[in-house]
């Protein structure tokens, strides 16, 4: 589906589509692109088992493989799973993202009481490094979470000769200057790996990575940071949480059980739970507020010869 106006699906599947090829240097909304003057919205339905794939000489970037929208988008007791975003480049290029739900910069999103489960990004560099984002959902817009579940979404980088690998956000992405907003929403299960030959392997956000956030009576648990290198450094930040640039409000929520493994000859492990520093340099520089949360139980593990902090919380500011 391609929809430039007014939509609306009411006990719907969109199921089992493909887009991209061996020719395509992008390939974006495996089951439905939402343009920007676009209104979409899904009520009881289902956007499962589509692909954006990204694969041939021209391959450079691939997104959105449930859903890549640029408008507004609304979405109400349904679910997005099984969905995959694939890119396999020969060379630095782009990358992979929003394995589920794809949000442009300048969309918006309001979504409640769905699920948003095993949906998969996927990067794989012959010859450079290897990057992928979110897979449940990337936000660069403007979203609205409630009431909802983002569970067992995988995100990998594989990188080979000395590139690296850098896959972030197993769960929900927010990319500066994006906003989010969740309540009452359960991020469990997800998970991020960082494969490289030679070159350095670092994963990132093993449940959630984010900017301007607030995280209200949510749950955020059981997510995993793998990173792998055979011969180079290996690095893992925020099992559960990564936040950088702006503010994350964290209340009410429990964020445990979490776990980051860095398997290298050198690198770091840091932020069991929590990693709070700056993505970038500031303006705006990362602040944390937590308010009648725990952080328990997570877990960081390591080669030696690995910086190991914060097995809770880790932060800089």
């Amino acid at each position: 589906m391609d929809n430039w106006g007014t939509l609306t699906l009411t006990n719907t599947s969109v199921t089992n589509n493909r887009v991209g090829g061996r020719l395509a240097s992008n390939a974006v909304g495996g089951g439905i692109r939402n343009w920007q003057s676009g209104s979409l919205t899904l009520r009881h339905s289902i956007v499962n088992h589509n692909h954006a794939i990204s694969s041939g000489p021209n391959a450079c970037a691939a997104g959105g493989g449930g859903i890549d929208s640029l408008g507004k988008l609304t979405i109400a007791r349904s679910v997005v799973n099984n969905n995959a975003v694939r890119l396999s480049i020969a060379a630095n290029c782009g990358e992979a993202q929003g394995g589920g739900i794809f949000i442009v910069e300048g969309g918006s999103a309001r979504i409640s009481n769905t699920t948003i489960d095993q949906n998969q990004v996927s990067t794989t560099s012959v010859g450079g490094d290897a990057t992928a984002f979110s897979g449940g959902i990337a936000e660069y817009g403007t979203l609205v979470l409630r009431n909802s579940t983002i569970r067992n979404n995988r995100v990998r980088a594989t990188a080979g000769a000395s590139g690296t690998a850098n896959p972030t956000a197993g769960g929900i992405g927010v990319v500066f200057p994006g906003k989010a907003t969740m309540l009452h929403t359960a991020i469990t299960g997800n998970e991020v790996t960082a494969t490289a030959a030679a070159g350095a392997a670092v994963a990132e956000g093993g449940g959630m990575q984010t900017t301007s956030t607030i995280l209200s009576h949510s749950l955020v648990s059981g997510n995993r940071l793998i990173a792998r290198s055979q011969t180079g450094s290996a690095t893992v930040h925020g099992a559960g949480i990564q936040h950088g640039n702006d503010v994350l409000k964290v209340l009410d929520t429990k964020i445990r059980h979490n776990t980051a493994v860095a398997t290298g000859t050198e690198g770091e492990a840091l932020g069991g739970g929590i990693w709070n520093d700056a993505f970038f340099p500031p303006p705006p520089s990362p602040r944390l507020v937590l308010n009648k949360s725990t952080i328990n139980d997570n877990r960081l593990i390591a080669s030696p010869g690995i910086t190991v902090h914060g097995g809770g919380l880790f932060t800089t500011v």
